[in-house]
C-alpha cells in the first residue's frame, strides 16, 4: 500500500513538474520591479529609484540597467505590459524606445536607451 501511494505522488510530481517547466519555457524571464504588475527582464538590476515622501504616494521612478538591446527591451515590454492588462502606445525610434502605458486608475511610460556599455530602462509611474 504505501508503494502504490508513493509511485502515484511521485508521478503526480512528476506530471506537475514537467507541465511547470513547460510554462517556463515560453514565458520570459522577468523580475518583478517595484509595482506588481510591472516586470523588468532578467539581467537588469535596480540603479536608482524615487518614490515622493508625502502621503499618499501616487508615482514612483525607478532605473535599471543591463544588457539586452533596445529592440529587445522594447519587444519585452509590448508582450509583457499587453500581458497584464496595459494599454501601450509605442512611440520609439530605432534607437530610443518610449512607451506610454494605460490602465484603469494608473499610467505609465517606460524609457529605453542605450550606451556603449548597458541598456537604461527608466519607468516612470503614476496613479490616477
Amino acid at each position: 500500500m504505501l508503494t502504490k501511494n508513493f509511485l502515484k505522488n511521485t508521478f503526480i510530481f512528476s506530471l506537475i513538474l514537467s507541465l511547470s517547466s513547460c510554462t517556463q519555457k515560453q514565458n520570459t524571464p522577468r523580475l518583478l520591479a517595484k509595482e506588481p504588475d510591472i516586470s523588468v527582464p532578467l539581467g537588469f538590476h535596480l540603479t536608482s529609484q524615487q518614490t515622493p515622501t508625502v502621503k499618499p504616494k501616487v508615482s514612483n521612478f525607478s532605473c535599471y540597467k543591463g544588457h539586452m538591446s533596445v529592440t529587445n527591451v522594447i519587444n519585452y515590454y509590448m508582450h509583457e505590459m499587453e500581458r497584464t492588462g496595459w494599454e501601450i502606445k509605442n512611440l520609439s525610434s530605432t534607437h530610443k524606445g518610449v512607451l506610454v502605458c494605460t490602465k484603469i486608475n494608473k499610467s505609465c511610460v517606460i524609457f529605453i536607451t542605450r550606451d556603449e556599455l548597458r541598456t537604461q530602462i527608466e519607468i516612470f509611474t503614476k496613479k490616477d
